[in-house]
C-alpha cells in the first residue's frame, strides 16, 4: 500500500512539473525582444499549450495581426509558442 502511495505521488509530482515548466526549459529562439530592448525584429515569448496542434493553430491565428510575420511551436510534454514580431 505505501508503494502504491508513494508512485501515486511521484506520478502527480511530474505531471504537475511538466505542466509548469518555463520556457527557458525549451531552445529559446534568438534574439529575444525581452532582452534586447524589444528592438525588431524579434522572438517573443507567448504562451504554452499541452498539444502542437493547440500551438500551431493559436501561431496561425496570431501572425494574421500585423505585429507577428511567424511562429515557432518548440518543446517537449509542454509546447512553447514563440511569435516574430516585426
Amino acid at each position: 500500500m505505501k508503494f502504491a502511495k508513494t508512485l501515486a505521488v511521484a506520478a502527480m509530482t511530474t505531471v504537475v512539473t511538466l505542466g509548469l515548466a518555463s520556457p527557458a526549459a525549451a531552445a529559446e529562439p534568438q534574439p529575444q525582444c525581452e532582452y534586447n530592448g524589444n528592438v525588431t525584429p524579434c522572438w517573443e515569448y507567448y504562451s504554452w499549450y499541452w498539444t502542437y496542434s493547440a500551438c500551431h493553430a493559436e501561431g496561425r491565428e496570431q501572425i494574421k495581426s500585423s505585429r507577428y510575420s511567424d511562429y515557432l511551436c518548440d518543446g517537449g510534454a509542454t509546447v512553447y509558442l514563440w511569435l516574430y514580431r516585426v
